[in-house]
Formats: structure tokens, C-alpha cells, sequence
């Protein structure tokens, strides 16, 4: 099994009441929420979509590890992938 790490970040939307969410190590890869827990799910959606789409496409998951919170980063999430590519949070 491999895990990947991400780091996220959760804004304030500017015009609007949601929250926008993504990953830095991810690029294209965002979701949005109207809340910041909302945000949070859809963020975990939107990344194990995104891996799975690079591992059938035979693409580099590009993932570091969280080093704690810092500015606008919210929280890591975990992800590990078994052989069959199947994902799961950890």
C-alpha cells in the first residue's frame, strides 16, 4: 500500500458565503463548501477523484507531508491505495 499526504487549504470565499477548498500539491483539483466542514468533505471527494483519475492514467501522485498548520492551510488528509488502486482515507 502507498499513502499520500495533502495538505489543504479552506478561504473564505470573497463574494459569496461558501468556503473555497484545495490542494497546493494538486493543482486543478478544488471543491468549495457553504461551510468550512462542508468544504472539508468536499475536499476529500474532489482528491480521491483526482487520484484515481492520475493512477489510471499512469500519472505521478505528487503528495507531501503535513508539517502542522501554517497561514490558510487547514488540515492533512491521508489517503492510502492498495495494489488494486482502490482508495481509502486513513
Amino acid at each position: 500500500m502507498k499513502f499520500y499526504s495533502f495538505e489543504i487549504v479552506i478561504e473564505k470565499e470573497p463574494e459569496d458565503e461558501g468556503y473555497t477548498a484545495y490542494s497546493p500539491n494538486l493543482p486543478g483539483c478544488f471543491s468549495n463548501g457553504r461551510t468550512t466542514e462542508e468544504a472539508k468533505r468536499n475536499i476529500r471527494v474532489a482528491i480521491e477523484q483526482h487520484i484515481e483519475s492520475l493512477l489510471e492514467h499512469n500519472q505521478p501522485v505528487s503528495a507531501k507531508r503535513a508539517t502542522g498548520a501554517c497561514g490558510g492551510v487547514d488540515e492533512a488528509l491521508r489517503f492510502m491505495t492498495d495494489n488494486m488502486n482502490n482508495i481509502q482515507l486513513a
